[in-house]
């Protein structure tokens, strides 16, 4: 059985020490047991355990030191010791790493667009450095030019919030005609997510 159970831990950081116990069939600790002790991890699709998942008790006890995911979601862990009956964990969940928030767009506009005509959404979607969505975050992504042609001016709504991890700008209207770029921030971000994400834009 596990004697220190998984612990809900932000994606890529280190999972807190776990301990599973060899017991004999009357749930006393096999404090003669040093057999090799294995672990395989279920749960979200394209989840990896990293680190040692297999080690060798002592008096008993596997101790796990080490493990990481990247891949928010939920899971449990399996303990497997040759022909003994598995142990398996409570469930436990990875978040995402909401320090290192920046936006990714997840709907790239053409390089020349017409004039007369609003522009294609512009969809950002908030992740981590692992590629999590972060959901959980509300705050609004600003949209603004940062350079173009005299008198050049976005006309829309040029501020919204993210909702699950996606800001979406649509009917934005830009002009005159020339050559822009333009820049979707938000300053509330922690880390890299401060940083605007710049799209160039050509009007004819």
């Amino acid at each position: 059985m596990f004697g220190t159970q998984p612990a809900t831990t932000t994606a890529g950081a280190t999972l807190p020490v776990l301990t599973v116990l060899v017991e004999d069939k009357t749930g006393h600790v096999v404090t003669s047991d040093g057999s090799l002790v294995s672990l395989k991890l279920a749960g979200t699709a394209g989840g990896v355990l990293k680190g040692t998942a297999a080690v060798q008790a002592a008096n008993g006890v596997a101790t796990f030191s080490g493990l990481s995911l990247t891949k928010a979601g939920t899971y449990t862990l399996a303990a497997t010791d040759g022909a003994l009956r598995p142990a398996k964990s409570r469930s436990f969940k990875i978040e995402p790493d909401s320090s290192t928030a920046h936006f990714s767009l997840s709907q790239f506009l053409p390089s020349t667009i017409s004039a007369t005509k609003p522009l294609p959404p512009i969809i950002a979607t908030l992740e981590d450095q692992f590629g999590n969505i972060i959901k959980n975050n509300k705050t609004a992504v600003t949209l603004a030019i940062v350079s173009g042609p005299a008198g050049g001016a976005l006309k829309g709504k040029l501020s919204t919030p993210f909702i699950n991890g996606v800001a979406t700008f649509r009917n934005i209207h830009l002009a005159p005609a020339g050559a822009y770029t333009i820049k979707l921030s938000d300053t509330a971000l922690p880390g890299n997510g401060s940083l605007p994400s710049i799209l160039n834009i050509t009007l004819t």
